[in-house]
């Protein structure tokens, strides 16, 4: 069961976009969708979902401002913005939105929207796994900022549960770590750090800056750095294939 909260200043608009959400639904036996439609951000803050729908323009507030008291308080669910200006798409970017609908192709985007979301949800389940004295942990890739090779051991940094950090460690190379992780998720960046591509920010001169943690920055040597950048805008062109169909059309 997937939970959808929406917010939107106009009750047409929501009416309608609840509707087609409950049609894709029986459409798509195998998606269980409970959708809860609300007019305020306190009342958007008050439900934990899965998928927040955010018509950004909000009368005097902003949907951008609402997507980040969003994140701030749900940072694993995911945003996705609603408006009739397409142009807004390229603003989306820099609010880490999942998916942009247009109101005037609610079907057709929405349609695309739980495509987007049911291949998430495949790598939202693929863990890494480690083997302590006592216990076998599995953590999602999802939430693996970045691997740490410290002589024979490998430190695991994570968002951890509720955004709280936490690390793991066990006994491996680095060799062996990229023969376990998926090569169109992290990339080695130098001998000692592999990085989870969801989480970069920015390059910015020799470094490569992260969402996290107050904007975490790793050196990249130069014989390095074309390859990383590579790998990243390989990440955001299949990341943003459905945002560049959409702003094209």
């Amino acid at each position: 069961m997937t939970l959808l909260a929406v917010i939107d200043d106009s009750i047409t608009d929501m009416n309608l976009l609840s509707r087609t959400l409950s049609g894709y639904s029986v459409r798509h036996e195998e998606t269980e969708l409970t959708t809860q439609c609300v007019n305020s951000v306190e009342s958007l803050l008050s439900i934990r979902a899965d998928i927040y729908i955010i018509d950004i323009e909000l009368g005097e507030i902003s949907g951008f401002d609402v997507a980040r008291a969003v994140h701030q308080k749900y940072p694993d669910s995911l945003l996705v913005a609603c408006t009739t200006h397409n142009e807004l798409v390229y603003d989306a970017y820099d609010y880490d939105f999942f998916f942009f609908i247009r109101k005037q192709f609610l079907e057709s985007d929405i349609e695309r929207l739980f495509r987007k979301y049911s291949i998430y949800l495949q790598f939202a389940r693929k863990t890494y796994s480690i083997k302590t004295k006592d216990e076998i942990i599995a953590i999602p890739y999802k939430d693996i900022v970045y691997f740490e090779v410290v002589g024979n051991s490998l430190y695991i940094h994570t968002t951890g549960k509720n955004g709280m950090n936490e690390t793991y460690n066990e006994r491996k190379s680095m060799r062996l770590l990229l023969k376990e992780v998926p090569s169109d998720r992290f990339v080695q960046i130098n001998k000692n750090f592999c990085i989870n591509l969801q989480f970069i920010q920015k390059f910015k001169e020799s470094k490569v800056i992260l969402n996290y943690d107050e904007g975490l920055g790793f050196n990249i040597p130069k014989r390095n750095m074309r390859r990383v950048r590579m790998a990243f805008m390989t990440y955001l062109a299949n990341q943003s294939n459905e945002f560049s169909s959409i702003s094209t059309k």
